[in-house]
């Protein structure tokens, strides 16, 4: 009875894991960090509303659209942190492989205090974390600050927080530079004369194009002994990396809430967007929101300048602070925090996001539709699409006949045929060869572009091969597309995947294209016993009989998920079922055998070979 046993654990544990990775609930949390990486956002880290201190990986994917209230957040690894992190920064490499998580408040896995280490790195493509061996400069353990990197993959922190005293939470503020060479992996407190900033932490850090970093919000110590206020929002502290020189401005425009714990994210147009975030408490308790929750600090500008959009209140998330904010294309997405309304963490099936073009908060997320628009370059994005340009179309001459190497070429006749390439093609039945889509050549592959007609018929029936086109080929036809496939099945040709040269993307998953050979025309019904082939003529190309899906309509996130549950839960039913009718039938079965001969039991248990 050991083997069905083993077998239901077995089923269960795989059950569990796949439910655990795919349908992943992740505990409420603030002071955390998230990044993207690969149209990942990627969280990890911060204080959590579960007294057991977690140390996992999550994201959620923005390659596909999502409601924000109905998220699929999916699990890593979830013990992969090294270290349990709150109030600390993380910094992306240049090239998007590598996380940089430095400082904060870090917990081992014995739930000590350990400051052993004050840098990690998080590998992408092997899911690992790591202890860089770092040289040069010694630098205390930090809290509440913020790392930007420059185009020379050069980490600048400023000041910070240092808890010396663990159990009260007391300790210093800094005002010092230092700068992290990754790679070179060596620490380095910059020297820096002249006008140095007052201390300050849980600022905002926004490094511009031409190698600035904007400071501003937060606490400062204006001198030391003196009680931690609120900086002014107007108090903008710049460093630039080339010089390696402070300055200061006073911005102008709207007024806007001095606050700390708060989210800035830098737009590819020169502007930080804030969000969030609350007033200063020296005992941790009386803190109070602040206005507006959203704000935009213009730095293209000779003196920076602060707006409040007219509709950045409408439909607005509650006022929460100690959340993340990152910008993937025209959408800032806000992740978890503390709600100072109900004085409750934020749900975690919920994020709230704001498109910066049109400056107001949405409830759905398109990666398509909200592509960035924008052509300004920014250094602060993780994600770089691939843009290519669409030049005059050149006219070609009528498309050549290529069967295959060592076969020899004819001239077709009939209509003008774009010359093109990863174009598809079928053979019907009756000796017409069908070819869809593809697109021009380009010798630097950015140049290329649609060819015309989309679709058209060779005619091998003939002495001369001819070329013709359908008259209601282009109606209701696919936009243009290359690199996909083609297969007929019975009368309908079947369009699958490739790039969509009219959006630049890729063509949707979701939906495939289908002709009908017979009528010339495109439908949008697959139906295996109307689209019956009745051409008579055999052919050798119908080895395979495809499952089509028929329903375009892209089905969300969550019900993939709810489908997932349904489905795990049905397994777990009927594995339960088999086990427990295997183990009854053995059970009767093992009675059955010692009932009719107790004399051969008491043999057996006398015998040389006891059994018991």
């Amino acid at each position: 009875m050991h083997l069905p046993f083993k077998l239901f654990k077995f089923i269960l544990c795989t059950l569990l894991l796949i439910n655990l990775i795919f349908c992943y609930d992740p505990p409420k949390r603030f002071l955390h960090n998230s990044v993207i990486i690969d149209d990942k956002l990627l969280v990890f880290g911060g204080s959590t509303n579960i007294t057991a201190y977690t140390y996992e990986l999550f994201y959620l994917d923005l390659s596909t659209s999502f409601e924000n209230n109905k998220l699929t957040w999916t699990l890593i690894n979830e013990k992969s942190l090294p270290v349990y992190a709150w109030r600390s920064t993380a910094v992306l490499s240049l090239d998007n492989s590598t996380i940089y998580l430095y400082g904060g408040f870090m917990l081992n896995k014995n739930l000590d205090y350990d400051y052993s280490n004050l840098v990690y790195m998080y590998d992408y493509s092997t899911s690992t974390w790591s202890t860089p061996n770092l040289s040069g400069d010694t630098v205390p353990p930090r809290q509440d600050m913020k790392g930007v990197i420059d185009n020379l993959g050069k980490i600048y922190i400023f000041g910070g927080y240092n808890a010396t005293n663990l159990t009260r939470n007391t300790g210093n503020l800094f005002n010092d530079m230092n700068l992290l060479n990754t790679a070179s992996n060596t620490w380095t407190t910059l020297t820096i004369s002249g006008s140095i900033p007052t201390a300050s932490d849980q600022y905002a850090a926004n490094i511009l194009s031409n190698g600035i970093i904007v400071y501003f919000g937060g606490v400062e110590q204006v001198n030391a002994g003196a009680d931690f206020t609120l900086e002014s929002m107007n108090k903008i502290k710049l460093f630039d990396t080339n010089k390696l020189e402070w300055s200061q401005m006073d911005a102008t425009g709207d007024d806007v809430d001095a606050r700390m714990y708060f989210s800035s994210v830098l737009t590819p147009d020169g502007y930080i967007i804030i969000f969030g975030g609350r007033t200063y408490s020296a005992t941790g308790t009386s803190f109070t929101s602040v206005s507006p929750k959203l704000a935009k600090l213009d730095t293209n500008k000779d003196t920076f300048e602060w707006s409040i959009p007219s509709d950045s209140d409408l439909d607005s998330p509650p006022s929460i602070y100690g959340h993340t904010a990152n910008l993937y294309n025209d959408i800032m997405i806000i992740t978890f925090g503390f709600n100072l309304d109900t004085r409750l963490y934020s749900s975690s099936a919920q994020v709230y996001l704001y498109n910066i073009k049109s400056d107001k908060w949405v409830t759905t997320f398109s990666p398509t539709e909200n592509k960035s628009t924008t052509t300004t370059p920014t250094t602060s994005s993780t994600f770089k699409p691939i843009i290519n340009t669409s030049p005059t179309k050149k006219s070609s001459k009528s498309l050549a006949i290529g069967l295959g190497v060592g076969i020899s070429a004819a001239d077709a006749t009939g209509d003008d045929v774009d010359a093109r390439m990863y174009f598809s093609s079928v053979l019907t039945p009756d000796g017409y060869i069908i070819i869809f889509g593809g697109r021009t050549y380009s010798a630097t592959g950015t140049s290329f572009t649609s060819v015309s007609p989309k679709l058209a018929k060779l005619d091998t029936n003939k002495d001369t091969f001819e070329w013709s086109i359908p008259s209601d080929s282009d109606l209701d036809s696919p936009p243009s597309i290359y690199g996909h496939t083609a297969n007929l099945y019975n009368d309908i040709m079947i369009i699958t995947f490739g790039f969509n040269l009219d959006t630049r993307l890729y063509s949707s998953s979701a939906q495939v294209y289908l002709y009908n050979i017979k009528s010339d025309k495109w439908v949008t019904t697959f139906s295996p016993t109307e689209n019956k082939s009745t051409t008579t003529t055999p052919t050798t190309s119908s080895t395979f009989k495809p499952i089509i899906n028929t329903s375009p309509t892209k089905k969300s996130s969550k019900s993939l998920a709810i489908g997932l549950g349904v489905g795990i839960s049905a397994a777990v039913l009927i594995a339960c079922i088999f086990i427990v009718t295997f183990i009854v039938r053995k059970t009767k079965q093992s009675v059955r055998d010692r009932q009719p001969n107790q004399n051969e039991q008491i043999l057996e248990i006398a015998g040389s070979n006891q059994r018991y």
